[in-house]
């Protein structure tokens, strides 16, 4: 887990997309981020679980 903060997220992939090479990288060998995927993971808990753990995959 990187953070609970969606803001903190935002920060990160502007981080990673305007970092600057380190030396020796070659820019045409590394083309940059094309995107960037943000993935939400829910828990449930109760009975909402057990219903959830019932349900067909």
């Amino acid at each position: 887990m990187l953070t609970h903060d969606p803001a903190a997220l935002d920060d990160l992939a502007h981080l990673v997309s305007a970092s600057e090479l380190l030396p020796g990288e070659d820019a045409a060998l590394l083309p940059g981020p094309d995107r960037v995927t943000r993935c939400v993971d829910a828990v449930a808990f109760g009975q909402l679980a057990d219903f959830l753990a019932g349900a067909p995959q």
